[in-house]
């Protein structure tokens, strides 16, 4: 096989339920230089016998199959090493692609212009509990951006409002150090982090993709274990000290007591740690210092949000 264009990269673990469709969405866009490869990290469900009816049909579809579990980053990484193309675009197997041109107008955006590291899109998250949607946008405009404007903005709004890998498309050049493996939730900010500071990101302002919301998700699953804590920990070790962060001393204070807060707030209301745990993790910080400056974070994050709601 001649080496695509894009690996459209499906990393999956048990979500046979959805998978067809995912596949379905990318079999049917307008650009067709691609190849969809899946990854599955050892499903017991029906994912085996779906795929290799994919594969069978369908010679741009190649699927790997793990006979033990890796892990969702170690996945994740994996699915660069395997990628053949030049482009790498991740789609979880429980999203799918919300139009059919959304590889050609990516594409189209890295293949214009050298400098851009990173194209993204609004979001569409469909939670089919509820059965009701919402869209998700950075802008609401096409847009071309600094890289590290957009890393300062995420760290700002303490959000990822680039999006998850199903909405994103980039250089697998330019990605060769892969996922930082040491991180759980913010695993996916924190590569495009790395991507920006090579070049710029431009975005899409309509829905390309959308996404189903369920408790079997694994950042659902990463969330009730308190898992993005100790990812904040090494995002905001590793960025806040950058020579291109813009955010002040006084922001930066607020960053870290807000971590050590919610490290408290997991402790004592949640009881998801032990109190050993819980010294351990804050004990360079100082128990007494988080209780004394509690009432100064609350009027900080006070302003904070009146002051976000007005640049809205």
């Amino acid at each position: 096989m001649n080496q695509p264009k894009v690996s459209v990269c499906i990393p999956t673990y048990n979500y046979g339920r959805y998978i067809a469709e995912a596949i379905e969405s990318v079999l049917c866009q307008s650009f067709a230089d691609f190849e969809i490869l899946v990854v599955d990290d050892a499903s017991t469900d029906s994912t085996e016998e779906i795929l290799r009816s994919f594969a069978a049909q369908d010679s741009r579809v190649r699927y790997i199959r793990h006979e033990v579990n890796t892990g969702m980053v170690e996945n994740w990484n994996y699915c660069l090493h395997e990628a053949r193309g030049e482009y790498i675009k991740f789609l979880f197997a429980d999203d799918y692609f919300e139009s059919r041109e959304l590889l050609e107008q990516m594409v189209s955006i890295l293949d214009s212009d050298d400098s851009i590291s990173l194209v993204g899109c609004a979001r569409k998250f469909f939670n089919s509990t509820l059965g009701r949607s919402e869209i998700l946008s950075l802008t609401d405009r096409n847009t071309l951006l600094n890289g590290t404007d957009v890393i300062n903005y995420c760290l700002k709004s303490q959000q990822n409002s680039i999006g998850e890998p199903s909405a994103v498309m980039f250089r697998k050049q330019q990605a060769l150090r892969g996922f930082d493996c040491r991180y759980r939730q913010l695993v996916d900010q924190e590569m495009w982090f790395h991507l920006l500071e090579q070049g710029r990101y431009y975005h899409f302002a309509e829905p390309l993709c959308a996404f189903r919301i369920h408790n079997e998700q694994q950042s659902a699953v990463n969330v009730k274990k308190s898992v993005i804590l100790e990812d904040f920990l090494f995002l905001y070790d590793e960025y806040l000290s950058k020579p291109y962060i813009t955010a002040g001393d006084l922001f930066k204070r607020y960053l870290w007591y807000d971590y050590y807060y919610k490290v408290w707030k997991s402790y004592s209301r949640h009881q998801r740690m032990s109190f050993s745990d819980f010294a351990a993790k804050v004990r360079n910080y100082g128990i007494v210092r988080l209780i004394v400056l509690y009432p100064a974070y609350r009027v900080y994050k006070t302003f904070l949000k009146v002051a976000r709601k007005s640049r809205c």
